[in-house]
């Protein structure tokens, strides 16, 4: 066995490495490189092996860099309405008073009001954290054992995302990754990208960030989705309001990264559907503006309030039966922290020990 190593330049003037090993019975073999190919001879001249194409290909980076931007979190009144009216294309399936129940007046109302936040740069995980990940965590006795409950064998398949895991559990892998959940801003400025201007007049400009991870329209084959159950409305947070569909390929959860075209222009997955993600931040209200604080300078890095009376924490990004409405990316949803679900997962964040980045609004 012989390993060889070749540098070239490549068409840009960069330096590229190239390494293989040769595997053979006797003395390794010569080897030629032309363009992509590779030709292989012997010393006694004996008829050459026909060209082998040699393909290198970069390992996918697990993280995901997001830089440090100003932008807007949360939804304007117009958003609010646009969210309902897509809550009702969304439940067609129900009769029309459960319907007009079910997406209720105030339904999304928690989005409100919008606000400017500054968000440094940080890492975020590519995907959702897979149950195999987590076992690992358990195997190095820092996670717990994930809790089995009897016909739920099929939530612990190893490329799946990991769920029936509580907020504390969430945090504890994160912390063994050398991580964090990420905050409510951090998700959402992941989701959204940065407000841009997309209608202006003689009066004003309007910004606005993207609806979705991938863009602004609705696209069914972009993440692993939900339907509405024809049950009498429960609530947002009531599982049993929902279904899951079928028609995006999957029953219940996907293998991680199934929905290549859901991701964002920086190539974070699956920041909608397939299980929802526990963040860092305690559930509540947006701060409501005042007088005192119209046009005041943007909230830096917003981590929620310290405590709140429900210790709920918020939950971001919809799931498996998820309607389209919940899977915008300035929609919240919050549970118990203690609460396990097949629905609820999560992903972590990675701070760099220095930020070149580093600026403040």
């Amino acid at each position: 066995m012989a390993a060889h190593v070749f540098r070239t330049l490549t068409t840009s003037g960069a330096l590229a490495l190239f390494s293989w090993t040769l595997l053979s019975s006797g003395a390794a073999r010569g080897v030629s490189v032309t363009g992509s190919t590779t030709q292989q001879t012997n010393a006694s001249n004996q008829p050459a092996l026909p060209p082998r194409q040699v393909r290198l290909k970069s390992p996918t980076v697990p993280y995901v860099w997001l830089r440090s931007v100003t932008t807007e979190l949360g939804s304007s009144v117009l958003e609010i309405l646009e969210a309902q009216e897509l809550c009702l294309r969304g439940s067609r399936g129900r009769p029309g008073s459960e319907r007009d129940a079910f997406c209720a007046e105030g339904l999304f109302t928690d989005e409100v009001p919008k606000h400017k936040v500054f968000v440094s740069g940080f890492f975020m995980d590519r995907t959702e954290v897979r149950v195999r990940d987590y076992q690992s965590c358990v195997a190095a006795q820092h996670c717990r054992v994930l809790r089995d409950s009897e016909g739920a064998e099929r939530f612990f398949k190893p490329d799946d995302p990991v769920s029936m895991v509580t907020w504390f559990e969430a945090q504890a892998y994160c912390s063994f990754q050398g991580g964090r959940l990420p905050t409510e801003a951090e998700f959402e400025r992941a989701a959204r990208g940065v407000s841009r201007p997309v209608e202006a007049d003689a009066d004003q400009t309007v910004w606005r960030a993207r609806l979705f991870p991938w863009g602004d329209l609705y696209n069914s084959h972009a993440s692993n989705h939900g339907s509405p159950a024809l049950l009498p409305p429960l609530g947002v947070s009531d599982e049993q309001a929902l279904a899951s569909d079928p028609s995006d390929g999957f029953e219940e959860k996907a293998p991680v990264g199934s929905f290549p075209w859901g991701a964002t222009p920086e190539g974070i997955l699956d920041l909608a559907g397939n299980v929802a993600e526990w963040v860092y931040d305690l559930y509540a209200p947006y701060p409501k503006p005042s007088a005192s604080n119209v046009g005041a300078a943007p909230l830096i890095d917003p981590r929620g309030p310290a405590t709140t009376e429900s210790g709920m924490r918020v939950a971001r990004g919809g799931h498996y039966k998820s309607t389209a409405a919940w899977l915008r990316g300035a929609a919240r949803q919050a549970f118990v922290a203690e609460t396990r679900s097949p629905t609820l997962g999560f992903r972590c964040a990675h701070d760099r020990a220095w930020d070149p980045e580093k600026r403040t609004p």
